[in-house]
């Protein structure tokens, strides 16, 4: 089994298309799958997994600007677990919006949209949008969920493995056999 060879880093709560991805993504293969819980105001409740809650400084906070800007000193617990438990496990990041917290030839990032990546929206810098495309060229694999993004990724510098996998789609959703069923 891979469970120990796999590890799905997660940074959304469960109610969140994103935060189900993780989950799914750790159910299919076997894996870990870890939280990062980077905003104190959220229950540990509301993720799947293993919960770390990433570092709060009061008067200062914590939140995505600051893990993004200092993964080393915001999300260093996370960091030394990455070390310890799982140095040489494949490392799932399950969006592009999570740091890269430990060197490993052996990783792989879910890109689900564009909008970290090509838009300085008051959040994030260019410095913080040209490490992270620095950081993308640097991974084993980069998944992503259509053509259009696969085709923008190339265009926007980034170089590595990009595969295209659609998502699944939920089976609640089947095909109807009356037409009465549609109106209800």
């Amino acid at each position: 089994m891979l469970k120990d060879k796999i590890v799905i880093i997660n940074v959304s709560t469960k109610y969140s298309g994103l935060g189900r991805y993780a989950r799914d993504l750790s159910s299919a293969t076997g894996g870990n799958l870890i939280s990062v819980k980077i905003d104190k105001s959220i229950s540990s409740d509301n993720f799947y997994g293993r919960v770390i809650d990433a570092l709060f400084i009061p008067g200062l906070g914590s939140g995505w600007y600051l893990s993004l800007k200092f993964p080393n000193l915001f999300l260093r617990k996370l960091k030394k677990i990455l070390y310890a438990q799982y140095g040489d496990a494949i490392i799932h990041y399950s969006s592009q919006g999570i740091p890269h917290l430990i060197e490993n030839s052996r990783t792989v990032t879910t890109i689900h949209d564009l909008f970290n990546i090509t838009s300085s929206n008051g959040d994030y810098s260019s410095n913080i949008i040209n490490r992270m495309i620095d950081r993308l060229n640097d991974d084993s694999r980069i998944l992503t969920v259509s053509q259009y993004i696969r085709k923008n990724l190339t265009e926007i510098g980034i170089r590595g493995k990009i595969d295209v996998i659609y998502p699944a789609i939920n089976p609640v959703f089947h095909p109807m056999n009356n037409r009465i069923e549609i109106h209800y």
